[in-house]
């Protein structure tokens, strides 16, 4: 039996409200490239992939901090003011 089969799909009204209630708290690449562009204050992009990833390409930018290492250098490597979106 398929995993994605067993879960049924949404409504047409459910998949609506999902997708607002999404939007709620998260964002989207437009979003990002629109204040990155605008040079947007206290937006500062983590990109949370491993090395090998980071080293393939990164967003102009973002900030390098793998998620094994956020606990312990997220405080000094995020300003405690700025508004975080993270990427991996």
């Amino acid at each position: 039996m398929s995993r994605v089969f067993a879960v049924p799909a949404a409504t047409p009204d459910a998949a609506v409200t999902q997708f607002l209630d999404r939007l709620r708290f998260e964002t989207d690449v437009s979003d990002v490239h629109a204040d990155l562009t605008a040079g947007v204050p206290d937006l500062v992009v983590v990109d949370s992939r491993g090395d090998a990833a980071w080293e393939q390409g990164r967003l102009p930018g973002a900030v390098h901090l793998p998620t094994a290492r956020i606990a312990e250098e997220a405080a000094v490597t995020v300003p405690p003011t700025a508004r975080v979106v993270t990427y991996c």
